[in-house]
C-alpha cells in the first residue's frame, strides 16, 4: 500500500484532494502538525479536518524536531497544537527526528515521554504509542536511532532508492516525488513524498489499535523479518501472567494478540524469524525446562519442543 505525506508546501492549487486520495488507497495519509515550537503548519487544521470528514482509517500527525530547540518544549507545543481529546484512535503522533549531532535517543525519549502521556498512550504497548520518523543514513549513524528502530515502536524510515532501507520499519518513505521508488501522482497534490508498506490497510490499522485494559502486559520479545521483496515485518511474543500462556502477535494475526494455550511459560522469552520466515519462540516453562514453539512462515499453528528432554 502507498500513502502520501504532505504539509503546507502542498496548498492552494496543489492542496491534497483527500476524497480522491481515499479512493486511491482506501483512506490513509500523513500530515505535518508543526516545525519546532512556534511554526504551526499552515495546512494542518485543513488537512486534519479533511481526513476526519472523509472517514480516513489511518493517519500519522508529525512534528519536525529542530536541533536548536529543547525537545521537551517542542513536544509541549506539538501537543498544544493538536489539543487534548482531539487525537482520534486512528491517528498516531509521530516524531520527525533527522537533525542534530551525536546520540539523539535522549531527545527522542523526552519527546515520546511527554507526548505519549499527554495523549494517554503511555499505558499501551509500544506498537500502540507514538511513531518515529528518520532517514536511513541519519538513523543508522551516530544518532543511535537504530535502537528505536529495533524496538517494538513503529518506525517510518526515509531512503530514496530502489530497495527498502535496512533499518527496521513499518513505513518506507521511498520517494520525494522526483527520485526514488513508488513515485505516485496523488489527487490534488500530484507527485509528493510517498510511502510504502507491505501491510494492507486493515493490517496497518490493526497494528496501531489500542489494547484492552487486561492487555496491558509488557512486551517481552520482538523480532523482525525481511521478505524477498525487502519488506520488513515485526513479530512479538510475551507471557500472559493470568494464564502463563505465551502470546504472539504478527502480520499473520493482523497484529492482534493470540494465546498459545498450554505453554506454561514462566520467563526468558526470546523470538527469532529465519530468512525463510519460520518463527521460533524460546522460553522457560514452569518446570524450569527450556522450550520452544516453531511455526511455518505465515502460519499460526505452533509445534512445541522441550529442549531439555
Amino acid at each position: 500500500m502507498l500513502l502520501p505525506d504532505v504539509s503546507e508546501f502542498q496548498s492552494g492549487a496543489s492542496a491534497p484532494n483527500w476524497a480522491g486520495i481515499k479512493t486511491q488507497n482506501g483512506g490513509a495519509g500523513i500530515i505535518r502538525v508543526c516545525y519546532g515550537t512556534s511554526h504551526l503548519d499552515k495546512m494542518f487544521v485543513t488537512n486534519k479536518n479533511a481526513l476526519q470528514s472523509n472517514g480516513f482509517q489511518f493517519a500519522l500527525l508529525y512534528q519536525y524536531l529542530r536541533a536548536d530547540q529543547d525537545a521537551g518544549s517542542q513536544a509541549v507545543a506539538f501537543c498544544n497544537y493538536i489539543g487534548a481529546g482531539n487525537l482520534k484512535p486512528w491517528m498516531k503522533p509521530c516524531l520527525d527526528l533527522e537533525e542534530g549531532s551525536g546520540d539523539q535517543t535522549g531527545r527522542a525519549a523526552t519527546w515520546f515521554s511527554y507526548v505519549d502521556h499527554f495523549f494517554g498512550l503511555d499505558n499501551q504497548a509500544l506498537p500502540q504509542r507514538s511513531w518515529l520518523y528518520t532517514g536511513q543514513a541519519f538513523g543508522a549513524g551516530a544518532s543511535n536511532l537504530d535502537t528505536i528502530c529495533n524496538s517494538a515502536r513503529h518506525t517510518w524510515v526515509a531512503a530514496y532508492q530502489s530497495s527498502p532501507p535496512s533499518l527496521p520499519h513499518t513505513l518506507w518513505q521511498s520517494t520525494d516525488g522526483s527520485s526514488g521508488s513508488h513515485i505516485t501522482s496523488w489527487p490534488g497534490c500530484g507527485k509528493v513524498d510517498t510511502n510504502y508498506t507491505g501491510l494492507t490497510l486493515s493490517q496497518l490499522v490493526a497494528s496501531i489499535a489500542s489494547t484492552t485494559e487486561d492487555d496491558d502486559v509488557p512486551l517481552a520479545a520482538v523480532a523482525h523479518w525481511v521478505d524477498g521483496s525487502g519488506n520488513t515485518y515485526r513479530y512479538h511474543a510475551r507471557i500472559d501472567p493470568s494464564s502463563n500462556d505465551l502470546q504472539y502477535m504478527g502480520p499473520d494475526t493482523s497484529y492482534a494478540w493470540v494465546n498459545i494455550t498450554g505453554s506454561n511459560a514462566s520467563s526468558g522469552v526470546s523470538m527469532s524469524v529465519s530468512d525463510t520466515g519460520e518463527k521460533v519462540i524460546c522460553y522457560t516453562n514452569l518446570a524450569g525446562h527450556t522450550c520452544q514453539y516453531v511455526a511455518a512462515p505465515g502460519a499460526t499453528t505452533w509445534t512445541w519442543q522441550d529442549l531439555d528432554s
